[in-house]
């Protein structure tokens, strides 16, 4: 019953409703902030009395647990974490040692750990004043009963503030029914019944006596009452209005008939004019009679202009008309005619205008005849600026392309004549500390074989002497001694021929061309030194496999195409998103040598591949490239009277293929 009640009240008064709802949602809202903000509230004061508990436990306690730590007092220390963990919220404590390992521990150490541990220092201070920490309190605390403290409090809470949310609004809306909705429920039944015939009827409210006289309902219902006698006084007016206007219409006609422009009246779906100007004979050179034939556009309209009138003329959409087109005089002439009307939906008709444009179209040909001769001059001359401006930006980018080549090339010379420098100075010390290794490794072997013969004149020494030095071996672990003193030499040995290996490569990378700048070079040598090189950018992203053939010495620029093998090789490990391969492979076809880089990296898309050697185009991001690694090493190989040739598909890796001749026999272009 009681929802019924509630739905005839919202049919009723649909605004009362409204606000009731409002009234409940914004008080259940306001409820819940308040109780969530004195929840928040009192879960913090709980956990402050965690937090202060265990202060004072660590401010009473310190002393004695350090001093129990440091004299390993376990009793000592059990029945303190015991009273510890017996306070209120505090399920588990523990000590450990200055390492972190625990060493007493007290309580059941909970599987998935609060959001706060603490960890509270133990410092011990000795007679001498020396303050050592001897190891660390941790108590991870227990807030199950902080929750349930928390959610009964919340209950509690949520209970009253609903209580309260409930009785103010039922208040309100008992307020709002009888001050609000019920008048207006009223005064709105009399808006339903009013019509311009009852505008002498006054506007009334029926409001329970103590309501205000001059609050804002009575307001509105006077400002009814006065806009209605203003309506009045407009109806009134709007009628004398409509009897000027029907005189003015008249007066117009009247002008309109003596103007240049021909007023004209015609079907919105045939187009047949029901009236036409009397001055259309004067002005037009077309009868009035011809006008106002059924067929008088189809008769009198130019063949290029009839069909687009129709076709605008006829569209429903059209509301408007301004068209301009060419009509046959009754001497057989064209008469150019700007028509302009607009569409009456209430008549089915357009109303318009009819203006002479002879003159008119006459200047525009002039001026279009004139437009078109300058336009042609500009066309003509723009053809030459543009053909002038492509030879300049090919001369451009080839004149930047070829600077950048030459900074490029110029950064590789001045980085190989540092990399060269650094070798050598890395070369001496190395030498002279492999040898002081290999002198190290004589003299221990001398030493250990020294000690080898004074472990045999034992027998000969007191007891006494031998426990000593049988002590002394044991602490020193002399027999691992021995034995580790090999490995750490074999060691220090393979290390140094490692970095020898390393300077080596680097130097065989860096090498500076000699004058002419060519030389007989064993391009394996080339891929190993340029692979050494590229170790720690290639290590983390690909595994790299090796299968030469049987190549001879190659008559080229050295450090130029290890430039092209350390381009083509970085390219290939960047390539990949996850670790992969990266294969190279050699061989000889007749008075050619070849090499191939592969990778099992994304490929390049099909529309990509074309432009992969232009200069500065790259598919990096902004900052990772400048699109010249390729663009030079396709150079370098062009110089070097070889191919570079590339084999890619997107998601399948790229292969780069380059092919070099063995004795090149024109290279003074190069």
């Amino acid at each position: 019953m009681l929802f019924k009640a509630l739905r005839a009240y919202r049919q009723e008064s649909p605004l009362s409703w409204r606000l009731l709802v409002f009234i409940l949602g914004f008080s259940a809202f306001a409820a819940l902030f308040s109780s969530g903000v004195q929840l928040a509230f009192n879960y913090r004061q709980e956990v402050s009395q965690v937090d202060l508990r265990i202060q004072q436990f660590n401010y009473v306690n310190q002393a004695g647990l350090a001093a129990a730590v440091w004299n390993f007092d376990r009793y000592q220390i059990s029945s303190r974490l015991n009273g510890l963990v017996s306070l209120p919220d505090i399920k588990y404590a523990e000590v450990t040692d200055p390492q972190g390992k625990p060493m007493i521990v007290a309580g059941v150490k909970p599987s998935v750990l609060p959001g706060k541990v603490h960890r509270l220092d133990l410092t011990y201070m000795d007679s001498t004043g020396l303050v050592t920490r001897v190891g660390q309190l941790v108590v991870i605390p227990s807030l199950t009963g902080v929750y349930e403290r928390v959610l009964d409090y919340g209950l509690l809470i949520v209970a009253a503030q609903s209580a309260k949310t409930f009785f103010v609004s039922i208040f309100i809306l008992y307020i709002v029914t009888q001050w609000i909705s019920r008048p207006l429920t009223l005064l709105s039944r009399q808006i339903r019944e009013r019509n311009i015939g009852k505008l002498d009827q006054p506007w009334s409210l029926s409001r329970p006596r103590w309501a205000g006289e001059n609050d804002e309902l009575n307001v509105l219902v006077s400002a009814l009452n006065n806009m209605q006698e203003t309506l009045r006084g407009e109806v009134a007016a709007i009628r004398h209005m409509q009897f000027a206007l029907q005189q003015s219409e008249e007066r117009n006609r009247a002008l309109l008939e003596t103007t240049h422009a021909v007023p004209w009246i015609a079907d919105c779906r045939t187009a047949v004019f029901s009236y036409i100007g009397p001055q259309c004979a004067a002005i037009l050179g077309i009868e009035t009679t011809a006008w106002l034939q059924a067929d008088f556009l189809l008769q009198r309209t130019h063949p290029d202009d009839y069909a687009l009138l129709m076709t605008v003329w006829q569209a429903e959409e059209t509301t408007a008309l301004q068209h301009e087109l060419r009509l046959r005089r009754d001497d057989g002439g064209e008469q150019w005619v700007a028509l302009h009307g607009g569409r009456f939906e209430q008549d089915g008709v357009f109303r318009g205008y009819l203006l002479n444009i002879e003159k008119q179209k006459s200047a525009e040909l002039a001026l279009h005849n004139y437009q078109e001769k300058l336009e042609q001059q500009v066309r003509e001359r723009t053809v030459q600026l543009q053909l002038r401006n492509t030879e300049l930006t090919e001369l451009n980018n080839r004149l930047a392309s070829t600077q950048s080549q030459l900074l490029q090339s110029e950064k590789m010379a001045s980085i190989g004549q540092l990399a060269a420098g650094v070798a050598h100075e890395i070369n001496n010390p190395i030498g002279f500390v492999s040898s002081n290794v290999n002198t190290l490794s004589s003299y221990v072997m001398d030493i250990l074989e020294l000690l080898g013969r004074y472990e045999a004149c034992q027998a000969q020494l007191t007891e006494q002497q031998r426990e000593d030095i049988a002590r002394f071996k044991q602490n020193i672990d002399f027999a691992f001694l021995r034995q580790d003193i090999d490995d750490l030499l074999a060691q220090s040995r393979e290390g140094l021929m490692r970095v020898k290996k390393i300077v080596q490569d680097l130097r065989e990378f860096s090498r500076l061309d000699n004058q002419d700048g060519w030389q007989q070079v064993d391009i394996h040598q080339c891929i190993d030194s340029t692979l050494s090189i590229a170790h720690n950018e290639i290590k983390y992203k690909a595994t790299v496999s090796k299968d030469y053939g049987d190549l001879p010495e190659v008559y080229c620029q050295p450090g130029q195409i290890n430039q092209v093998l350390l381009n083509l090789l970085v390219n290939a490990a960047q390539a990949m998103q996850v670790p992969g391969h990266i294969g190279i492979r050699t061989g000889v076809e007749g008075e050619q040598v070849w090499l191939e880089i592969s990778d099992d990296g994304d490929g390049i898309p099909a529309e990509v591949l074309p432009r992969i050697f232009e200069p500065f185009f790259t598919t990096k991001p902004v900052g990772k490239g400048t699109g010249l690694g390729l663009s030079i090493s396709y150079g370098i190989i062009q110089r070097h009277r070889g191919q570079i040739i590339c084999r890619s598909e997107a998601g399948h890796g790229t292969t780069f293929r380059i092919v070099l001749p063995i004795r090149p026999e024109l290279i003074e272009g190069a």
